[in-house]
Order: C-alpha cells, then structure tokens, then sequence
C-alpha cells in the first residue's frame, strides 16, 4: 500500500477556552483522513508546540493526537505522530517536513499525485500558501508534491482578523530580511520560557 502525509495545523486557540470553535475544524481533518485511508497508508503528522501560557504542559499538537485518536477509533491505515516543538505556521511545515524525511525510510511513498495534504484554516491562506511554497517547492524539489486544504468553518473576531493580517504583513517582511524571523521567533521563545535548543 502506498503512503502519503497529511499535516494538521494546530492553533493556540485549540487548547484554550474557545476550543469549541475548532471542534468542527478537528471533525473536518478526521472526515478527509478517513476518506484517504480507503486508498494510502496515510502518516498523519499534528503540528504546533507549547504556546498556551495558562496550560505549558500541553502542546497543540498532542492535544489534537489525543483527540483525533478517539474520532478515529475504527479507522485503519493510519498512524498519528506530533509535532510540538513549532512556535509558528512556518516551523509547523519546516518541522513536519523533518519528519516526512525521516518516515521516508521503509515505506512506499505515492507518486503521480499529491502525496502531501496540509489541512488549515482558511483564513491563513495567503500565509500557508507562501510558507507551503517555499518549503516544499523551492529548490527543485520533486519528491513531495503537496495539496493545501483549507477549513472555512472557523469565525473569527474582528481583532483575529487584524492579527491575522499583521502576521502576514510580518511574514512579507520576513522573506525580504530574514533576520527579522529570528526576533520574533526568540521573542516567542522568550515569551513562553522555552529553551530555543530543545526545540531546534
């Protein structure tokens, strides 16, 4: 059986108070897992670290493992494996790519389609789109071929949106002077007292 990824993006929110408003975002990622696995070996890669203040012992990434494991419960062909060592969308890819690689070995990887799936929220389209990009199509790439899948359930608060809007100002920042990425990532760590050499 061939095998292919799908990567869950985590969100802070998911482990918060306001969880209820990802609940159909988490129902959304088991419902096309489900349909993949009639197919592939799917490798489902949760992404998203320690970023919730109130709670630091719980990542987004394993919260959602727990969760999807228990609405998967009678599916087959799947294996659920965290990522929780990423701060923000773009290490949530750089990371979940780290471990696509190291999967690699053993396995019969779909080719001729997509054979990665990233599931998101739509509102962090135009940022996904750009970080997907530069992760897995820049330098020629040719061994994954990836698929974005955005979830338009979500609402969001008027000042999300704005955050949303400044985190992709930032990011357009961030491809022009890339140092600019290294400060904000070390004011993150700062932020959530996380050793930057455990998560690197």
């Amino acid at each position: 059986m061939q095998t292919i990824f799908v990567i869950v993006l985590g969100y802070e929110g998911i482990i918060k108070d306001d969880y209820l408003r990802y609940k159909e975002y988490i129902k959304f990622a088991c419902l096309l897992i489900r349909k993949l696995t009639d197919k592939y070996f799917v490798k489902v890669i949760v992404c998203g670290g320690h970023t919730n203040l109130k709670n630091p012992n719980v990542s987004e990434a394993k919260f959602l493992r727990d969760i999807m494991r228990r609405r998967l419960k009678r599916t087959h062909n799947y294996v659920i494996i965290p990522e929780d060592k990423s701060l923000d969308k773009k290490e949530n890819l750089a990371f979940a790519k780290k471990i696509m690689q190291k999967e690699l070995k053993g396995i019969k990887l779909a080719k001729n389609t997509e054979n990665v799936f990233i599931i998101c929220d739509s509102m962090q389209n135009i940022q996904i789109n750009t970080d997907a990009r530069n992760c897995f199509a820049a330098n020629g790439n040719n061994l994954f071929k990836y698929k974005i899948v955005f979830y338009n359930g979500i609402k969001h608060s008027f000042w999300q949106i704005i955050g949303q809007i400044m985190a992709t100002i930032k990011d357009w920042f961030c491809q022009i002077c890339p140092w600019i990425e290294d400060e904000f990532i070390h004011l993150r760590e700062l932020q959530l007292h996380v050793n930057h050499k455990d998560r690197i």
